[in-house]
C-alpha cells in the first residue's frame, strides 16, 4: 500500500470511530436502523453508477429514431 491508502485508510477508521460514538451517545428508539437504511441505499446508489457507469451514455444506448409523419397530414 502506497502513502495516499494509508492515509485513506486512516482516515476512513477515525471517521467510522466518530460515527460509531455519535451513534452510542443518540437516543436507541429507531435512530440506527434509520442510518442502516439510508447507508444500504447510498450503497445500491453506488453500485448502480459502477455498473451502469456515466448515465450520458443512456441516450445513445436506447436512443429511438425521430417519430415519422403520417403520409398526407400535418405534423402535429
Amino acid at each position: 500500500m502506497n502513502d495516499s491508502q494509508w492515509v485513506s485508510l486512516i482516515a476512513g477508521l477515525l471517521v467510522l470511530l466518530l460515527v460509531w460514538r455519535g451513534v452510542r451517545v443518540l437516543p436507541r428508539d429507531g435512530m440506527l436502523r434509520n442510518v442502516v437504511i439510508w447507508l444500504v441505499v447510498f450503497l445500491l446508489l453506488g453500485l448502480a453508477y459502477q455498473t451502469f457507469g456515466p448515465f450520458d451514455a443512456i441516450e445513445r444506448r436506447f436512443h429511438r429514431p425521430p417519430p415519422v409523419p403520417a403520409e398526407g397530414g400535418t405534423d402535429i
